[in-house]
């Protein structure tokens, strides 16, 4: 089964058109179903601008490409090409990171669409984005990564996915209680000397739900017990730092 991220963004003028959140997700996990494919999370920008100028605030989105480089996912689903750009310039800068990282997208709403395309004005754009506003787009890039480590470290909410045993409450991240004591519980299966296979293959007997309501899989638990950022220990640009905000166990 094709593993596939979903990518969602909701701005004022898009809610006005329809483009709310909950429409974009089901439409996501509908296309998944029907076309097999697996969806592994589902990233999101708020209240972005889909034009230039929401370039630069869209955390979820860069997350997400970070995501898919990690777990070497080459597709992303979206409800709609108009949550991934609203005009030339978001649209050329968008592509070319998505290329660059050997990423295709699959839109609900335009199923022909492929990225690989030779339209002159992209052309222009392109070239003349490169000449003007390299130096700008690094500039934005070490303010985003500086924003987001300060947000993660104090427990802001800076977009994207959120992992099993935490949730979002008033923009901060925040320990959910009951899927806390899944997590202690995959930890304390995991130390009995239980497989991930044999972990997840008891929860799924037992009824639990992974964090989008599917099934919990072997990779899930994988993803669990590797992970330090339940003992408090956040992994950011290959070094970790101590984040108690995040702890659970």
């Amino acid at each position: 089964m094709q593993k596939v991220m979903g990518y969602v963004r909701v701005s004022s003028k898009g809610q006005e058109k329809g483009f709310g959140k909950d429409l974009q997700l089901k439409a996501i996990i509908d296309l998944c179903k029907m076309k097999d494919l697996k969806l592994e999370g589902v990233y999101q920008d708020s209240a972005i601008s889909g034009t230039e100028k929401g370039i630069e605030e869209r955390e979820g989105f860069y997350q997400l490409v970070e995501e898919c480089n990690k777990l070497e996912i080459k597709i992303i689903v979206i409800y709609d090409l108009s949550r991934l750009w609203r005009d030339d310039f978001a649209k050329v800068i968008i592509k070319k990171l998505l290329l660059k990282n050997d990423i295709k997208v699959v839109s609900c709403n335009q199923p022909q669409y492929s990225l690989e395309s030779n339209d002159p004005s992209e052309y222009l754009i392109s070239n003349l984005l490169d000449a003007l506003a390299t130096f700008e787009r690094m500039q934005i890039i070490s303010r985003l990564n500086a924003g987001r480590k300060s947000k993660l470290l104090t427990g802001k909410f800076s977009g994207g996915g959120v992992g099993l045993g935490y949730r979002i409450e008033n923009k901060e991240l925040k320990i959910d209680e009951t899927e806390a004591r899944l997590v202690k519980k995959i930890f304390r299966m995991k130390k009995m000397g239980l497989t991930n296979y044999a972990i997840a293959k008891k929860l799924r007997e037992e009824g639990v739900k992974g964090k989008l309501g599917g099934k919990i899989e072997p990779s899930t638990i994988s993803k669990v017990v590797s992970s330090r950022l339940y003992k408090g220990f956040l992994k950011y640009g290959g070094q970790f730092y101590k984040a108690p905000s995040y702890k659970i166990l």
